[in-house]
Order: C-alpha cells, then sequence, then structure tokens
C-alpha cells in the first residue's frame, strides 16, 4: 500500500505539472500574439482580434459546455454510445457554429470572405476538438490534456513565424490560418485516441444527449455569461468605433487574458481537490498565494507599463497604455471572483455563478454602449473593471449572506491534504 507521503508527493507532482504545461501554453500563446502584433499594422490586428473574438464567442455558445457532461457521464452510462454519440455531435455543433460565424462576421464587420471562411473554420475544429478531448479529462489524464494544448500552441507558434517571418505573409489571414492549423491537428489527435469507440454510421442517442445538456444547462448559461463579460468589450468596440481602435484595444486584451490564464491553470488543478474538500479553506490556501503574485505583478506592470508596451508590441501602441493599465487591475478583481467561482461548482451551485455572470454581462453592455463613445477604448476598459467589481460584489453578497442557509460552506477538511 502505498504510504501517505508518497500519495502526497504524487498528487503534488500531478498538479505541478498540469501548472506547469499550463503556463508553457500560456507562454507561447503570449509569444504568438505579441508576433502577431507586431507583423500587422495597428487596423489589421483589429480584423484579426475581431475574426478570434466572435470565433472564441460563437464556440462558448455552440459547445453547451459538453466536455463537463462527458466527464461525468463517463462510466455511468455505456462508454461507446457515450463517445459515439459526442463525436457526431461536435461535427453538428461545429458545423452550424461555422456557418454563423462566417455570417456574423461578413453582415455584421464586414470581413473579408477568407477570413470570414478561415475564422468559421477554425470555430468547427474548437468544437470537435473540446468536446472530444473530454475524453481525457474523464479517465483522470488531465496532464495529458494540459500537454497536447500545450503542443497545439506551440504549433500555431511555430506556424506564425513561419508563415510570417520567414515567408512574410504579413497579414491577417495568416496568421488565423495558422491557428486553424494548430487547431486542425489538434481535432485529430483527439478524434483519433478516441477512434475504438466511433462508428462509420451517424448515430445519436438523443435521450442521453438530453440528460448531458440538462446537466450542463445551468454551468453553459454561466459559461456564456462569463465570457460575454471578457469578449463583449472588443465586439462592441468594433461596432461603434472601427478596426484601428480595435487594434489598440485588443493589445489591452490580450495582456488580461494572459492573466486569466495564469488563473485559469490554477483553477483546472484546484477543480478536482475543491470537489473532495468542499472547503473554502482550500479555496484560500490555493487562491491567496496566486492573488499575492498577481498583485505584486500588477503593481510592478503598472510601473513599467510604458517601456513594456513599446519594446514588447511597439511604438505604434501607446495609445493602448492607459487602456493596458486598468485592465491589468480589473482582471485582479475578475480572478478573486474566478477562485469563488470554482467553488461554487465544486459545492454543486452553479446557479450562484450564473447569478454573478449575468449581473456582470448587464452592467458590461450597458456600461460600454455608455462610456465607449464618451471614453474610446479606454471607456471599455473602465466598463470591464466596474462589471467585475459588480460580480464580485455579488458573488461575496451570496456567500457571506446565503452560505450558511444554501449550505456552501460545507467545510469538509478531512481530505484537503490527503
Amino acid at each position: 500500500m502505498m504510504s501517505l507521503p508518497k500519495i502526497k508527493s504524487k498528487k503534488l507532482k500531478y498538479f505541478a505539472s498540469v501548472v506547469v504545461l499550463n503556463y508553457a501554453r500560456v507562454a507561447a500563446g503570449f509569444l504568438s500574439l505579441i508576433l502577431v502584433a507586431r507583423f500587422l499594422s495597428v487596423r489589421d490586428q483589429g480584423l484579426y482580434s475581431l475574426a478570434r473574438s466572435m470565433t472564441d464567442t460563437l464556440s462558448k455558445f455552440f459547445h453547451f459546455s459538453l466536455a463537463v457532461s462527458v466527464v461525468y457521464f463517463y462510466g455511468k452510462v455505456d462508454r461507446k454510445n457515450l463517445l459515439n454519440s459526442m463525436f457526431w455531435l461536435s461535427i453538428l455543433l461545429g458545423v452550424s457554429g461555422g456557418v454563423v460565424d462566417a455570417i456574423a462576421l461578413r453582415n455584421i464587420y464586414h470581413l473579408p470572405h477568407a477570413i470570414a471562411f478561415v475564422a468559421a473554420l477554425q470555430l468547427f475544429l474548437i468544437i470537435v476538438y473540446y468536446i472530444n478531448s473530454a475524453y481525457l479529462q474523464a479517465i483522470g489524464r488531465v496532464d495529458k490534456f494540459a500537454l497536447l494544448n500545450t503542443s497545439g500552441t506551440f504549433v500555431k507558434l511555430l506556424l506564425i513565424v513561419a508563415l510570417m517571418g520567414v515567408f512574410s505573409l504579413k497579414t491577417p489571414l495568416a496568421a488565423l490560418s495558422s491557428g486553424t492549423t494548430a487547431m486542425f491537428l489538434m481535432s485529430v489527435v483527439s478524434v483519433w485516441i478516441i477512434r475504438k469507440w466511433l462508428t462509420v454510421k451517424i448515430k445519436l442517442d438523443w435521450k442521453l444527449l438530453k440528460s448531458m445538456v440538462s446537466y450542463t444547462l445551468w454551468l453553459h448559461l454561466h459559461n456564456i455569461l462569463w465570457f460575454m463579460v471578457l469578449k463583449s468589450d472588443i465586439l462592441i468596440i468594433g461596432y461603434l468605433l472601427d478596426k484601428k481602435a480595435v487594434g489598440y484595444y485588443s493589445i489591452a486584451s490580450l495582456i488580461g487574458d494572459g492573466i486569466k490564464i495564469f488563473t485559469n491553470s490554477i483553477n483546472q488543478a484546484l477543480l478536482p481537490i475543491l470537489v473532495r474538500t468542499r472547503s473554502l479553506k482550500t479555496v484560500f490556501k490555493y487562491g491567496a498565494p496566486s492573488m499575492l503574485i498577481l498583485i505584486i505583478g500588477g503593481v510592478i506592470f503598472t510601473l513599467i507599463a510604458k517601456p513594456f508596451t513599446i519594446i514588447t508590441f511597439g511604438s505604434k501602441y501607446i495609445p493602448s497604455i492607459p487602456s493596458i493599465v486598468v485592465i491589468v487591475w480589473a482582471t485582479m478583481v475578475l480572478s478573486t471572483n474566478s477562485f469563488l467561482a470554482h467553488y461554487f461548482i465544486a459545492v454543486g451551485k452553479p446557479w450562484v455563478n450564473t447569478i454573478s455572470s449575468a449581473t456582470g454581462f448587464t452592467a458590461n453592455i450597458v456600461l460600454n454602449f455608455i462610456l465607449i463613445p464618451r471614453m474610446g477604448i479606454l471607456g471599455a476598459a473602465v466598463a470591464s473593471f466596474i462589471s467585475y467589481t459588480i460580480m464580485l460584489i455579488v458573488t461575496l453578497s451570496m456567500l457571506i449572506f446565503g452560505g450558511r442557509r444554501l449550505h456552501f460552506t460545507d467545510d469538509r477538511d478531512r481530505h484537503a491534504d490527503h
């Protein structure tokens, strides 16, 4: 029988491997976006960012958070029926989402046909990968899942260097094609892993699918609202202002996304532990040190924002600096809320996060339409800071005033360190 110290060591190595792989993905992803921003003009950067933002947003709508359902139902139903149904459903949802993406990019933002097509293809591949790669999470191999994600990000980086650097194809289409190609390879791997459970004949278990969608309904609604809070600013800037304004703001959004990925990497490894302990102490144990690192980093970044922006992205992005500083601190607030949100997921109360996200989403939309015409891209950053703060206040209010009555504070720390 494995001794307690060995169990702790094994858990620590697993946790560390997931976090390290995600940090590597963050580094490669951030470097990719830096290179794209440097290679493209500010306006072309705006085109690229609009295509990515719309594609990422619609992918959240169309995947129905089914990866979570795959993890939950795996082992409870016939494995072949589950994975085969998920595969064919991913194809159906991917095609539907891709069509909507192409129509939106063409008719709302008037992007070129080629960019709209490649973005739509990328959305299709995102959904196929998202749903089918959930198998790795279902069998407890989050480390392999993280490895696959990280590998795909490095492939994208290499393609950007090759296409935009070596061959000088400095266009939004080349940047978007790099990500689409990497996602294609990741999708192929995710399907290859589950290949022995797939059939050529299209077969969907509608009763099972209904159960799976019902299981993740509240979570999916929360994810959509949460993501819309994060991405609505760029989409609204593209609608109210112009592509160049989107290009400037995309740099602030990029840096904010880098901070969010740091938080997400902690949450990804933390959630399985929270499910076992259902303890706020676990949140504070792992969340507090992470927030301290973020705050120290935020202070340092605020002091060096101008030279960092000029050196990293180029002097053409100097107008982005005020928005960058505001977004950095807005993301600190959002990260705090994110740790608490995962606690509510772990204790089976995802609707609390839905309420918080709905409040933040409403505030964000209203504030963006009020502040952007008056303050430009800085108004979008301020709107984000205020809406993230409102979300945190709502979450804390539910925890403080409704915790005991709703059984949120069911601390069971006996497993926390085992």
